[in-house]
Protein backbone atom coordinates (compact mmCIF):
# COMPACT_ATOMS: atom_id res chain seq x y z
CA UNK A 1 0.00 0.00 0.00
CA UNK A 2 1.83 2.85 -1.44
CA UNK A 3 1.35 6.92 -0.08
CA UNK A 4 3.00 9.72 -1.47
CA UNK A 5 2.64 13.80 -0.45
CA UNK A 6 0.08 15.76 -2.80
CA UNK A 7 -3.85 16.64 -3.22
CA UNK A 8 -3.54 15.39 -6.91
CA UNK A 9 -1.89 12.06 -8.27
CA UNK A 10 1.47 13.62 -10.27
CA UNK A 11 3.20 12.37 -12.98
CA UNK A 12 5.61 10.85 -10.63
CA UNK A 13 2.23 8.52 -8.91
CA UNK A 14 0.72 8.18 -12.46
CA UNK A 15 4.63 6.72 -13.61
CA UNK A 16 4.39 4.21 -10.68
CA UNK A 17 1.16 2.61 -11.23
CA UNK A 18 2.33 2.18 -14.86
CA UNK A 19 5.78 0.35 -13.48
CA UNK A 20 4.59 -1.80 -11.36
CA UNK A 21 1.48 -3.61 -9.60
CA UNK A 22 0.33 -2.00 -6.84
CA UNK A 23 -2.46 -3.13 -4.29
CA UNK A 24 -2.96 0.44 -3.63
CA UNK A 25 -2.78 3.75 -1.69
CA UNK A 26 -3.12 5.04 1.95
CA UNK A 27 -5.02 8.76 2.11
CA UNK A 28 -3.13 10.51 4.79
CA UNK A 29 -5.08 13.90 5.69
CA UNK A 30 -1.87 16.57 6.31
CA UNK A 31 -0.37 15.56 3.32
CA UNK A 32 -4.03 14.19 0.48
CA UNK A 33 -6.72 15.97 1.89
CA UNK A 34 -8.47 19.52 1.45
CA UNK A 35 -11.88 18.65 0.77
CA UNK A 36 -14.02 15.89 0.08
CA UNK A 37 -14.23 17.08 -4.19
CA UNK A 38 -10.41 16.84 -4.14
CA UNK A 39 -10.85 13.71 -2.70
CA UNK A 40 -12.96 11.88 -5.20
CA UNK A 41 -11.08 13.44 -8.37
CA UNK A 42 -7.74 12.25 -6.81
CA UNK A 43 -8.96 8.99 -5.99
CA UNK A 44 -10.56 8.40 -9.57
CA UNK A 45 -7.40 9.41 -11.28
CA UNK A 46 -5.82 6.90 -9.27
CA UNK A 47 -7.91 4.36 -10.80
CA UNK A 48 -8.09 5.49 -14.02
CA UNK A 49 -4.13 4.87 -14.24
CA UNK A 50 -4.20 1.71 -12.59
CA UNK A 51 -7.20 0.27 -15.06
CA UNK A 52 -9.54 0.02 -11.52
CA UNK A 53 -8.90 -2.70 -9.03
CA UNK A 54 -6.96 -0.44 -6.30
CA UNK A 55 -7.34 -0.80 -2.60
CA UNK A 56 -7.51 2.72 -1.38
CA UNK A 57 -7.78 3.34 2.97
CA UNK A 58 -8.32 5.76 5.10
CA UNK A 59 -8.25 6.19 8.61
CA UNK A 60 -11.81 6.88 8.71
CA UNK A 61 -12.41 6.30 12.73
CA UNK A 62 -14.42 8.73 13.81
CA UNK A 63 -13.57 10.62 16.83
CA UNK A 64 -10.43 11.80 16.71
CA UNK A 65 -9.11 10.31 13.67
CA UNK A 66 -10.74 11.76 10.52
CA UNK A 67 -8.74 11.19 8.09
CA UNK A 68 -10.99 12.05 5.27
CA UNK A 69 -11.10 15.71 6.57
CA UNK A 70 -13.45 18.07 8.26
CA UNK A 71 -15.77 18.11 4.90
CA UNK A 72 -16.76 14.36 6.47
CA UNK A 73 -19.56 14.07 9.49
CA UNK A 74 -17.80 14.37 12.68
CA UNK A 75 -19.25 11.93 14.11
CA UNK A 76 -18.08 10.50 18.15
CA UNK A 77 -15.61 8.69 19.01
CA UNK A 78 -16.15 5.29 19.55
CA UNK A 79 -15.45 5.63 23.60
CA UNK A 80 -18.90 7.80 23.27
CA UNK A 81 -20.39 5.01 21.10
CA UNK A 82 -19.54 2.67 24.36
CA UNK A 83 -20.88 4.72 27.03
CA UNK A 84 -24.13 4.95 24.98
CA UNK A 85 -24.33 1.19 24.52
CA UNK A 86 -26.58 1.42 21.60
CA UNK A 87 -25.24 -0.87 19.27
CA UNK A 88 -27.86 -0.52 16.45
CA UNK A 89 -26.14 3.16 16.33
CA UNK A 90 -23.19 1.97 16.16
CA UNK A 91 -23.69 0.17 13.26
CA UNK A 92 -25.86 3.05 11.65
CA UNK A 93 -22.76 5.53 12.79
CA UNK A 94 -20.61 2.86 10.92
CA UNK A 95 -23.08 2.58 7.68
CA UNK A 96 -22.53 6.65 7.62
CA UNK A 97 -18.48 6.20 7.37
CA UNK A 98 -19.11 3.49 4.65
CA UNK A 99 -21.42 5.52 3.05
CA UNK A 100 -19.15 8.83 3.05
CA UNK A 101 -15.74 7.31 2.02
CA UNK A 102 -17.15 5.21 -0.22
CA UNK A 103 -18.90 8.51 -1.94
CA UNK A 104 -15.24 9.70 -2.32
CA UNK A 105 -13.25 6.97 -3.68
CA UNK A 106 -11.84 5.38 -0.42
CA UNK A 107 -12.70 1.66 -0.21
CA UNK A 108 -10.94 0.68 2.65
CA UNK A 109 -11.33 1.94 6.20
CA UNK A 110 -8.84 1.25 8.78
CA UNK A 111 -11.29 0.73 11.70
CA UNK A 112 -12.83 -0.26 14.13
CA UNK A 113 -10.21 0.01 16.51
CA UNK A 114 -10.96 -3.09 18.80
CA UNK A 115 -8.38 -2.60 21.42
CA UNK A 116 -9.88 -3.31 25.10
CA UNK A 117 -8.96 -0.17 27.36
CA UNK A 118 -7.41 -2.30 30.25
CA UNK A 119 -4.53 -0.05 30.76
CA UNK A 120 -5.61 3.95 31.64
CA UNK A 121 -1.86 4.86 30.71
CA UNK A 122 -2.03 3.08 27.57
CA UNK A 123 -0.80 6.98 25.93
CA UNK A 124 -1.79 5.68 22.12
CA UNK A 125 -5.49 4.59 22.52
CA UNK A 126 -7.39 6.83 24.70
CA UNK A 127 -11.07 7.62 23.47
CA UNK A 128 -10.46 5.50 19.93
CA UNK A 129 -11.21 2.21 22.36
CA UNK A 130 -15.10 1.73 23.00
CA UNK A 131 -13.92 0.66 26.70
CA UNK A 132 -12.74 -1.62 29.20
CA UNK A 133 -14.76 -4.22 28.98
CA UNK A 134 -14.43 -7.09 25.99
CA UNK A 135 -17.40 -8.18 25.38
CA UNK A 136 -18.53 -4.90 25.18
CA UNK A 137 -16.11 -3.77 22.70
CA UNK A 138 -17.13 -6.96 21.15
CA UNK A 139 -20.57 -6.00 20.55
CA UNK A 140 -19.73 -2.75 19.12
CA UNK A 141 -16.92 -3.65 17.08
CA UNK A 142 -18.68 -6.11 15.18
CA UNK A 143 -21.36 -3.70 14.65
CA UNK A 144 -19.03 -0.83 13.26
CA UNK A 145 -17.67 -4.06 10.68
CA UNK A 146 -21.51 -4.71 9.76
CA UNK A 147 -22.38 -0.84 9.38
CA UNK A 148 -19.10 -0.47 7.51
CA UNK A 149 -19.10 -2.97 5.18
CA UNK A 150 -23.11 -2.82 4.61
CA UNK A 151 -21.94 0.73 2.53
CA UNK A 152 -19.46 -1.70 0.51
CA UNK A 153 -16.12 -0.45 2.03
CA UNK A 154 -13.51 -3.24 3.74
CA UNK A 155 -13.53 -2.76 7.64
CA UNK A 156 -10.40 -3.57 8.94
CA UNK A 157 -9.99 -4.56 12.47
CA UNK A 158 -7.13 -3.16 14.47
CA UNK A 159 -4.76 -4.14 16.18
CA UNK A 160 -4.61 -7.45 16.24
CA UNK A 161 -3.70 -9.56 18.57
CA UNK A 162 -4.46 -6.37 20.67
CA UNK A 163 -2.92 -3.26 21.82
CA UNK A 164 -4.89 -2.13 24.70
CA UNK A 165 -2.89 -3.21 27.67
CA UNK A 166 0.34 -1.38 26.07
CA UNK A 167 2.16 1.24 28.33
CA UNK A 168 3.62 3.61 25.74
CA UNK A 169 3.41 4.11 22.05
CA UNK A 170 4.54 1.91 19.44
CA UNK A 171 4.93 5.06 17.31
CA UNK A 172 8.09 5.37 19.52
CA UNK A 173 9.69 2.50 20.34
CA UNK A 174 8.95 -1.53 20.59
CA UNK A 175 6.39 -2.59 23.24
CA UNK A 176 5.78 -5.38 25.16
CA UNK A 177 2.62 -6.56 26.34
CA UNK A 178 3.43 -9.27 28.83
CA UNK A 179 0.03 -10.76 29.49
CA UNK A 180 -0.51 -14.76 29.56
CA UNK A 181 -2.23 -16.31 26.95
CA UNK A 182 -5.59 -17.15 29.06
CA UNK A 183 -5.27 -13.61 29.92
CA UNK A 184 -5.57 -12.83 25.82
CA UNK A 185 -7.81 -15.22 25.02
CA UNK A 186 -10.60 -13.56 27.55
CA UNK A 187 -9.54 -9.66 26.90
CA UNK A 188 -7.65 -9.07 23.51
CA UNK A 189 -9.53 -11.84 21.41
CA UNK A 190 -12.32 -11.21 22.70
CA UNK A 191 -13.81 -8.71 19.87
CA UNK A 192 -10.98 -10.21 17.55
CA UNK A 193 -13.02 -13.24 17.52
CA UNK A 194 -16.41 -11.20 16.95
CA UNK A 195 -15.61 -8.79 14.18
CA UNK A 196 -14.26 -12.20 12.31
CA UNK A 197 -17.69 -13.42 13.42
CA UNK A 198 -18.80 -10.31 11.64
CA UNK A 199 -17.41 -10.75 8.37
CA UNK A 200 -13.96 -8.25 8.52
CA UNK A 201 -12.00 -8.49 5.26
CA UNK A 202 -9.16 -7.17 6.59
CA UNK A 203 -7.17 -7.33 9.53
CA UNK A 204 -4.36 -4.66 10.52
CA UNK A 205 -1.51 -6.29 12.79
CA UNK A 206 -0.44 -4.94 15.99
CA UNK A 207 3.49 -3.52 16.19
CA UNK A 208 3.69 -5.01 20.07
CA UNK A 209 5.36 -8.06 20.65
CA UNK A 210 2.90 -10.66 22.83
CA UNK A 211 5.18 -13.00 24.10
CA UNK A 212 2.42 -15.74 25.23
CA UNK A 213 1.68 -15.46 21.35
CA UNK A 214 4.77 -14.63 19.75
CA UNK A 215 7.31 -16.48 22.69
CA UNK A 216 9.34 -13.12 22.16
CA UNK A 217 9.83 -10.06 24.31
CA UNK A 218 11.21 -7.72 21.59
CA UNK A 219 9.45 -9.30 18.20
CA UNK A 220 6.44 -7.86 17.47
CA UNK A 221 3.34 -9.69 15.82
CA UNK A 222 3.83 -8.15 12.55
CA UNK A 223 7.10 -9.60 12.61
CA UNK A 224 5.63 -13.36 13.93
CA UNK A 225 4.24 -15.86 11.95
CA UNK A 226 3.25 -17.79 15.08
CA UNK A 227 0.34 -14.38 15.77
CA UNK A 228 0.09 -13.75 12.05
CA UNK A 229 -0.32 -17.03 10.55
CA UNK A 230 -0.62 -19.76 13.38
CA UNK A 231 -3.17 -17.73 15.15
CA UNK A 232 -4.88 -15.33 12.54
CA UNK A 233 -4.93 -17.83 10.25
CA UNK A 234 -5.14 -21.42 11.82
CA UNK A 235 -6.66 -20.41 14.98
CA UNK A 236 -9.26 -17.98 14.72
CA UNK A 237 -9.61 -18.87 10.79
CA UNK A 238 -9.44 -15.39 9.56
CA UNK A 239 -9.57 -15.46 5.35
CA UNK A 240 -9.35 -12.02 4.77
CA UNK A 241 -6.92 -10.05 3.82
CA UNK A 242 -3.84 -8.72 6.39
CA UNK A 243 -1.80 -5.46 6.38
CA UNK A 244 0.43 -4.01 8.84
CA UNK A 245 0.35 -0.86 10.59
CA UNK A 246 2.48 1.93 8.97
CA UNK A 247 5.77 0.82 8.98
CA UNK A 248 7.09 4.04 9.43
CA UNK A 249 6.79 3.60 12.99
CA UNK A 250 9.49 2.44 15.41
CA UNK A 251 7.77 0.04 17.16
CA UNK A 252 7.89 -2.79 14.25
CA UNK A 253 11.35 -2.71 15.21
CA UNK A 254 13.72 -0.78 12.37
CA UNK A 255 17.03 -1.87 11.83
CA UNK A 256 19.18 1.37 11.35
CA UNK A 257 15.90 3.20 10.32
CA UNK A 258 14.95 0.42 8.19
CA UNK A 259 11.34 -2.13 8.72
CA UNK A 260 12.49 -5.81 8.23
CA UNK A 261 9.71 -6.13 5.02
CA UNK A 262 11.09 -9.05 4.96
CA UNK A 263 10.09 -10.43 8.19
CA UNK A 264 6.56 -9.02 7.89
CA UNK A 265 6.08 -10.81 4.58
CA UNK A 266 7.32 -14.29 5.85
CA UNK A 267 5.23 -14.22 8.70
CA UNK A 268 2.08 -13.96 6.82
CA UNK A 269 1.32 -10.51 5.57
CA UNK A 270 -0.30 -9.92 2.54
CA UNK A 271 -0.29 -5.95 2.33
CA UNK A 272 2.70 -3.82 3.48
CA UNK A 273 1.29 0.19 4.87
CA UNK A 274 3.78 2.39 3.79
CA UNK A 275 4.29 6.18 4.45
CA UNK A 276 4.99 8.89 2.08
CA UNK A 277 8.68 8.56 3.89
CA UNK A 278 10.46 6.33 1.14
CA UNK A 279 12.17 4.31 3.65
CA UNK A 280 9.90 1.55 3.96
CA UNK A 281 9.64 1.91 0.14
CA UNK A 282 12.60 1.77 -0.27
CA UNK A 283 13.27 -1.70 1.87
CA UNK A 284 10.49 -3.44 -0.25
CA UNK A 285 12.55 -2.23 -3.73
CA UNK A 286 15.70 -3.60 -1.88
CA UNK A 287 13.96 -6.69 -1.43
CA UNK A 288 11.79 -7.68 -4.22
CA UNK A 289 14.47 -8.09 -7.31
CA UNK A 290 16.23 -10.74 -5.22
CA UNK A 291 13.22 -12.33 -4.72
CA UNK A 292 13.66 -12.29 -0.61
CA UNK A 293 10.11 -11.89 -0.15
CA UNK A 294 8.57 -14.73 -0.90
CA UNK A 295 8.86 -16.94 -4.63
CA UNK A 296 5.92 -15.38 -5.94
CA UNK A 297 6.11 -12.08 -4.83
CA UNK A 298 5.32 -9.47 -7.89
CA UNK A 299 7.95 -7.15 -8.29
CA UNK A 300 8.18 -4.18 -7.42
CA UNK A 301 9.44 -1.00 -9.49
CA UNK A 302 11.87 1.56 -8.36
CA UNK A 303 10.40 4.58 -7.80
CA UNK A 304 12.24 7.86 -5.95
CA UNK A 305 10.36 10.35 -7.23
CA UNK A 306 7.44 9.01 -5.62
Amino acid sequence: MLAFEGMSATSAVIDRLRAAPAAGFTLFRALNVESSAQVRALTTSLQEAAGGGLLIAADQEAGQFIALGDGTTSFAGNMALGAVDDIALTERVGRAIGTETRAMGVNVVYAPVLDVASNPANPALGIRAFGDDPGLVARHGAAMVRGLQSAGVAASMKHFPGAGEAAADPHHGVVTVAASRATLDTRELVPIRAAIEAGARVAMSAHVALPAVTGSGSVPATLSSAAMTDLLRGELGFDGVSITDALDMAGVGLRNGVPDVVAAVRAGVDLLLTAADPVARGAIEDSAPSRRLMPNACEVAPAATL
